[in-house]
Parts: structure tokens; sequence; C-alpha cells
């Protein structure tokens, strides 16, 4: 499903941002910071009714380094990049057409950037209702099945999901552990 859903660049105008994945209910901090916790960038493009394509990718650590690696992977070199007024989005700003926008307090911000919040829930409680644990280590493929899923709503010629399983599971190489 990965390697499938790579083929895609996202373009026009999208929006930006993070959450965490992963961590125990326990008592501690939430978020940026949060120790047993993994920092997901989601990018989703900008549609008139609805959202478009979606990005997702685990990142070592949110830094501008790894934010604009995973872009640079994602996204089409014209687009027009909205986030939030983030130190790490900020510095995205120099070398890529991103535009920080301020918000002051969390329900402004899904205000703002109602796509891209839409995914992050969905993405969570996806992974609450179909998973009983997702590993730090195999993240990057339960994002890739989920943006594989979202991701062929767009297309012009809809198979089944069985039928672009069928023919993933045919082409791909087999996966060693």
């Amino acid at each position: 499903m990965e390697n499938r859903d790579n083929r895609y660049t996202l373009q026009g105008m999208i929006e930006l941002n993070d959450t965490y994945i992963g961590g125990k209910r326990k008592p501690g901090k939430r978020g940026l910071g949060s120790r047993s916790k993994v920092s997901v960038l989601v990018v989703v493009e900008f549609r008139p009714k609805g959202c478009g394509h979606v990005a997702l990718g685990k990142l070592e650590s949110l830094t501008c380094r790894w934010a604009k690696s995973f872009l640079d992977q994602t996204v089409q070199l014209e687009t027009i990049i909205l986030s939030v007024s983030f130190s790490i989005y900020q510095c995205l700003s120099e070398d890529l057409n991103l535009y920080p926008l301020t918000a002051s307090t969390g329900q402004r911000a899904v205000e703002i950037f109602p796509d891209v919040h839409r995914v992050i829930a969905r993405l969570k409680n996806w992974m609450r209702g179909t998973h009983s644990h997702v590993s730090s280590k195999h993240l990057n493929r339960y994002l890739a099945q989920f943006s594989y899923r979202y991701n062929p709503r767009f297309k012009s010629r809809r198979g089944t999901i069985f039928d672009r399983q069928v023919t993933a599971g045919c082409t791909t190489k087999t996966i060693m552990y």
C-alpha cells in the first residue's frame, strides 16, 4: 500500500498540521513534548467540497529538517501550504510556499483548518476502532494503509478495495522480516 500510494504528490492548496500517536492513557503531558507519543505530519489537499488527497508521515522528531524532507517527497513545488504559526512550520516558509496563520486557540485552529483536523480525527478513530495496539516501529505502515484507503475516492476508475488489494498483492515484492 505504501509503495502504491507514494506515487501521488499533493498540489494546489494544502493544509499542514501535526498530531501525536501512541502512548498509554496515563497522566502526563499531552501533545508536543510527550515522551511516549510519536509525531505524525498530516497534509491534506484543499477542495471546495470536502478534502482531497492526504499524505501522512511518521517523523523521527518534529524538527524543520524532518518536516522538509517529508514535504519534499509528498508535495509538488508550486503548492501553497497553509499551516498554524508554529516555529517548525515558520522555518519551512523560507524554502516552500508556506503561509503560517495565527490561531489563538485549538478551537480556532479547527475552524481555520477544518480538513486537516477532520482527517486527524478520522485517523485516530480508525486506529482506536480497528487496532488494539499500534507500534511505533510499524506506524508508517498503518499510516500508509489509512491513506491508501482514503485517497481512492478521487479516482475516475474506482475499483473495489478488494480488486485493488489483489492487484497490489500480485505486483508488489514480498516484505520479509
